[in-house]
């Protein structure tokens, strides 16, 4: 982790599903840092995502480069 609180990250890892783990995620307070890092961490894990998921990356390859996914 390369930012944030350590004790939440560990409560996150061990939630019992997605929907658990995205909601114990949205009450975890921002660090600072994180507003200049975000960028950088999140193009490593598309770009990782990429290199794992045939059709992920197939489908990132398709998307028009003025398109936003969220």
């Amino acid at each position: 982790m390369q930012c944030g609180d350590l004790d939440a990250a560990k409560t996150i890892q061990t939630a019992d599903d997605a929907l658990s783990a995205k909601r114990l995620g949205d009450k975890v307070r921002i660090n600072d840092q994180w507003s200049t890092t975000f960028v950088a961490v999140m193009t490593e894990v598309i770009e990782n995502k990429c290199i794992q998921a045939k059709q992920f990356r197939e489908k990132i390859r398709s998307v028009k480069r003025n398109v936003v996914l969220a």
